[in-house]
Parts: C-alpha cells; sequence; structure tokens
C-alpha cells in the first residue's frame, strides 16, 4: 500500500496518515490476495476459512483459536534467523508453543 494513498494535509506540509483509511486498505488488500488463495485450495477440495484480524500476530491468532477451534491453522514464515529472530521472536514459534490445534508451518520460497 502506498502511504500517499491514506495521506491527508497536514500542518508545515507534512502529510498525515489516516490511520482508519490505511488499515482499511491494507484489510482490503489482504482479502483480495485471501481470496485468490482460498478459490485455488477451495477447487482442489479444501475447506478454507479467511480471517482478517489485527493486534500481535501471535497472541491474536491464538485467542481467535481458543474461541474458535480450528481443525488446522496453517501459515508460512519468513525464515527470519539470528539477530533478527532473536529481537523480533516467532510468530510461528510461539504459535506451535501456544495453540491448542494442530499448527502446520510452510516454508517461503525465499527460504
Amino acid at each position: 500500500m502506498a502511504l500517499k494513498d491514506a495521506a491527508v494535509s497536514g500542518g508545515r506540509g507534512y502529510p498525515v496518515i489516516d490511520r482508519h483509511a490505511a488499515e482499511a486498505k491494507v484489510k482490503a488488500e489482504a482479502a483480495a490476495y485471501l481470496d485468490g488463495v482460498a478459490k485455488r485450495l477451495k477447487s482442489s477440495g479444501v475447506k478454507t476459512e479467511i480471517n482478517i484480524l489485527s493486534g500481535p500476530p501471535a497472541q491474536t491468532i491464538v485467542a481467535y483459536t481458543e474461541a474458535n477451534p480450528q481443525d488446522l491453522v496453517v501459515l508460512t514464515t519468513h525464515g527470519a534467523s539470528g539477530f533478527t529472530r532473536w529481537l523480533m521472536g516467532s510468530v510461528a514459534e510461539t504459535l506451535v508453543r501456544s495453540s491448542r490445534d494442530p499448527v502446520l508451518i510452510v516454508p517461503s520460497k525465499k527460504s
């Protein structure tokens, strides 16, 4: 998403980002992407469910799956390692350790 798409005029010539517009745009882009993925999976007979959530990724996913048990939670990794992984943590690792549901981790194509 280009931030200029969510920017409004601010004081002193600096743009001010409309957080709600930016979030709406990101969610719309995510929904469009996930709809395409879901169509491909459904054509192969895989039941899918799309939920776009906001918040800290691992904690948000764990809370959602605790309230809405799933047959399987699938996510890809970014392939971070070393200092970046130590600093940022691992959503995949947190989810595997915390989720009551089975979790399938798929390596990204970059890994």
